[in-house]
């Protein structure tokens, strides 16, 4: 079983995110993350050298589906991996337009 949790991305705030307690320097990581009181949602990859997520909103019953090269892509934060750090993982904010994003699931490999 690989390790899996969440973590948040506060409100506006363009700060690097560490997540540690994974017990190990991971390769890949894989992110579902979802914007407070927005309808967008995001899943998305990263292995440092790639990463790309795939956002979906839905506006007036209608789905909307793009790609990003960011593997956290929701409606206003895009966010990807920094580093694969010894005890976990450190994601860098590249903008934060929106309220709190929490990255409600990721899985470590």
């Amino acid at each position: 079983m690989k390790p899996t949790g969440a973590f948040e991305i506060p409100a506006g705030s363009t700060a690097d995110v560490a997540v540690t307690g994974l017990g190990f320097r991971p390769s890949c990581i894989q992110f579902y993350a979802s914007d407070h009181g927005t309808q967008g949602k995001s899943l998305g990859s990263d292995d440092a050298a790639v990463a790309l997520a795939t956002r979906v909103t839905v506006v007036g019953g209608t789905s909307n589906y793009e790609r990003d090269g960011h593997s956290i892509y929701t409606m206003g934060v895009r966010a990807a991996i920094k580093s694969f750090d010894p005890d976990g993982f450190t994601v860098a904010v590249a903008s934060n337009t929106c309220g709190t994003v929490t990255v409600v699931h990721f899985r470590a490999d």
